[in-house]
């Protein structure tokens, strides 16, 4: 029983955790949209609403007390999971969806930031289903706990891309940790969900999280927006 609630003491606080390196890392995202000059003149303003918007939703399921809970419905579950999974898809929508495609071989031989950048990808996407199959066999609260611990890794450095969402953190560390921020999100989300009674609510956030960031990908990849 006091191994349980350790598990679950752990797993509140490195979701709060998250939850604020997420709103730093995102306003300084936001800050550099709004001063850049290559977006267009509406691109700024409605990232930085949209911004504002999910920003204190994820906060508060981050933050909100309830008590955490091992059993959730099984369909709500998959769902969850399955989301978590195909959001790291949706992001690498920026990079032409490698390494999630037919010729990556091709750009293993690039520069080792991106080499990073798409291994993240990978050992995301392979982790959310494994921590999903430890789940299934009854370790939920593990699962989240382990999910929870591998989340900051996302955050490493690991775009040096030249565009303004990048630029500071490229002049100043060299590489950009803001890729996979949209990923953390969903990791908060997704943890609450599987872990509370009443999550509907951020299950919908966790498929908006995806949709977002697969539009966003879409306009660079189509030059709509840079």
């Amino acid at each position: 029983m006091e191994s349980i609630k350790r598990i679950d003491l752990a797993t509140t606080l490195g979701t709060r955790f998250l939850a604020v390196l997420v709103v730093g890392l995102s306003l300084r995202g936001v800050w550099g949209v709004l001063r850049a000059e290559q977006f267009p003149a509406w691109f700024g303003p409605l990232f930085g609403l949209g911004s504002a918007c999910i920003l204190p939703l994820v906060v508060h399921s981050a933050f909100a007390n309830y008590t955490p809970r091992s059993e959730t419905a099984r369909v709500t579950a998959l769902l969850t999971w399955g989301m978590l999974a195909l959001s790291f898809i949706c992001t690498t929508s920026l990079h032409s969806f490698y390494p999630f495609r037919v010729g990556l071989l091709d750009v293993l031989d690039k520069r080792s930031t991106l080499q990073l950048n798409l291994l993240l990808a990978a050992c995301g996407f392979s982790m959310t289903l494994a921590l999903a199959g430890w789940d299934a066999l009854g370790h939920r609260r593990q699962a989240c706990f382990a999910l929870v611990c591998c989340a900051p890794l996302l955050l490493l450095p690991n775009d040096d891309c030249a565009n303004p969402f990048n630029a500071w953190w490229i002049d100043q560390i060299g590489a950009s940790p803001l890729m996979y921020v949209p990923n953390v999100m969903a990791v908060i989300l997704a943890v609450r969900v599987l872990r509370s009674e009443r999550a509907g609510f951020q299950l919908w956030l966790l498929a908006g999280v995806c949709l977002s960031t697969l539009l966003l990908g879409m306009s660079h990849r189509t030059g709509l927006v840079w």
